[in-house]
Order: C-alpha cells, then sequence, then structure tokens
C-alpha cells in the first residue's frame, strides 16, 4: 500500500518550487490553508466529496468553480490550475499532507525550525522570547516554539528540536538522583 505522504510528495514539492521561483511562498502559504478551510465547509454539506473514486457528488467543474468562487481575492490562473489539477485528480484529499510538507519545506528554506517547549508552569512573553533568543543563537537557525504545560516535571522545562531531546526538569533530575542512590 502506498503512503499518503508519498503520493501528495510530488504535488507539494512542485507547488513548493512553482511558489519559490515566483517568490510567492507566503501567499501559497495563506492560500491552501484557505482552500482546506473551504474544502472543510464543503465536505460538511457534501461528505462525500474528498472521496477519490472516479463517482463524485459533485461535477469537476462545478467542485472546481465553488473553490474559486470562494477565493475570489486569491484567485488566479496559476490558483485555478492548482485547484484544478487537485480536483480533476481526485486528490483533495491529500491537501493536509501538502500543507505539511510545503510547510516543512518553506521552514528548511527560511532556516526555521520548529522546537516544543515542554514546562511545568506557564512562561511569560518575556521568558519564553529570552529562551528563544538564546536558543536561536545557540543552534544557529530561527525557531518556532509551540509550548505545552506539564505538571508532573515538578519544574524546570524539556526542549524538543528536530530529533534532540533536553531534558532540564526537576522530575528527570530527580530520576538521576533516584537511580544513584539506588547504586549505592
Amino acid at each position: 500500500m502506498i503512503n499518503i505522504s508519498t503520493i501528495a510528495r510530488p504535488y507539494s514539492k512542485a507547488l513548493f518550487n512553482f511558489a519559490k521561483s515566483y517568490k510567492t511562498i507566503k501567499f501559497w502559504n495563506k492560500l491552501i490553508i484557505k482552500i482546506e478551510e473551504i474544502i472543510k465547509k464543503i465536505s460538511i454539506k457534501y461528505p462525500n466529496i474528498l472521496i477519490f473514486s472516479k463517482y463524485s457528488v459533485l461535477p469537476n467543474i462545478e467542485l472546481i468553480e465553488i473553490i474559486i468562487n470562494s477565493l475570489k481575492k486569491y484567485s488566479n490562473n496559476h490558483v485555478k490550475n492548482f485547484v484544478s489539477i487537485l480536483v480533476i485528480k481526485k486528490r483533495l484529499f491529500l491537501l493536509p499532507k501538502i500543507i505539511t510538507q510545503f510547510h516543512m519545506m518553506k521552514n528548511k528554506y527560511e532556516n526555521i525550525n520548529n522546537i516544543k517547549i515542554i514546562s511545568a508552569y506557564t512562561l511569560t512573553n518575556k521568558q519564553l522570547n529570552d529562551l528563544i533568543s538564546i536558543l536561536e543563537k545557540k543552534f544557529n537557525f530561527k525557531l518556532r516554539a509551540s509550548v505545552i504545560i506539564d505538571k508532573n516535571l515538578i519544574g524546570g522545562f524539556r526542549l524538543i528540536i528536530k530529533d534532540k531531546v533536553f531534558d532540564f526538569s526537576i522530575y528527570t533530575k530527580l530520576k538521576k538522583l533516584h537511580s544513584t542512590l539506588m547504586i549505592y
């Protein structure tokens, strides 16, 4: 069975390369999210719309027109072509994966990495900004942070950047101390 990511990759790669070559990455970033919102609204009215079968609830032309008409301020020939390809090839179901892959390519192109900050307590904006600033200098790339509160850490925080975990929590320090004491 082919993975959805594998099917979506050529679409997201082509879209990103197109956006990069025309210097419209921000535009397409907003646009694909907007298209997804529109499709979700259409899906409520027509629940079977995202099934990629030969039989559709709406004819392709009608579905393309509904989406394009909903994108009035974003619409141009390139947008219409993109939407048409997804509709005609029955690939609307790939849009969430295309968006994820597009964002990953965008972040790599802009040298931005995601960081998860798992904290025992809510961080103030100043604390968060200071921490991100220090980490950006240390790692030499921009960071986009998401903060998760986990009271089990007792105090401190855990950082997850790419595939690395940095644990500065009291919980982990207590576990290490416990392990050390159990040896003796």
